[in-house]
């Protein structure tokens, strides 16, 4: 246990130096709220029954966890695997399922702490107030749903290059995060792509956090949905990392 504690602040610590993902996951998701917030009133407006400001809130909260748990874990899987970290590793007393477990125990600490900020700003500068507990639901609910952009990086990161895992997980980042309505409300989307976002992780992410703070809880379509996703890249991602101990092994 003493190795995978080990291993678990080691990461951590590496993470904190990203500076791509400082900017990424949490300035630019910052910027854009506090921009359309501004943009389109900050008190009047609602949208599906939520002031737009904490509509809002919940979709960038969603948009720089994702950036947080995929973006980087995709990007330090890719570096490991390219510089024979993973070799190495077959030397420690780490298993390599404390190593996985590890990235996960990290990539959680991080989102919490995206998640935080980003409501703490909310709360100081542009007033948005709820009842401690609705904060706190939102908080959890955003992790939970984080959990199969976990998987999604950590495949990413099996399956391509140091090189090309940040293209792709740059591009999947960005791609779901426009067509799953974080960057616009679903509402004002062409037909053919409320359709589409309602099939999406990202939306189903924010749609968790939007019905908590709207005194709801998270519908089964989300849950099952979210726990769907996370199924298949877990699958895809541990059938590839496993060819890939094999390989080393050999």
């Amino acid at each position: 246990m003493k190795a995978y504690w080990a291993q678990c602040r080691f990461e951590l610590k590496r993470s904190m130096r990203n500076r791509r993902l400082i900017i990424l996951s949490l300035l630019l998701p910052l910027f854009y709220y506090f921009f359309y917030v501004n943009l389109y009133g900050n008190s009047s407006q609602t949208l599906s029954g939520l002031p737009w400001k904490t509509y809002f809130l919940m979709s960038m909260a969603s948009f720089g966890t994702i950036g947080t748990v995929m973006n980087s874990l995709a990007n330090r899987v890719a570096v490991e695997r390219t510089q024979g970290w993973l070799k190495l590793l077959r030397t420690t007393p780490l298993t390599s399922r404390q190593y996985i477990l590890s990235k996960i125990v990290t990539q959680l600490l991080l989102a919490f702490l995206t998640i935080l900020i980003m409501f703490a700003a909310a709360a100081i500068f542009t007033h948005v107030h709820m009842p401690i507990r609705l904060w706190i639901g939102a908080l959890l609910g955003i992790m939970f749903a984080s959990l199969p952009f976990m998987a999604l990086g950590f495949t990413i990161g099996v399956l391509a290059g140091e090189n090309a895992a940040s293209v792709a997980s740059s591009a999947a980042y960005i791609l779901l995060s426009i067509f799953g309505g974080l960057w616009f409300p679903v509402a004002i989307m062409p037909h053919w792509m409320q359709h589409l976002a309602h099939w999406l992780p990202t939306f189903r992410m924010a749609n968790v956090a939007w019905r908590i703070v709207d005194h709801q809880f998270p519908s089964t379509t989300d849950i099952l949905l979210l726990l769907t996703y996370f199924v298949i890249f877990v699958v895809i991602g541990g059938l590839a990392f496993n060819r890939d101990q094999k390989n080393l092994s050999v």
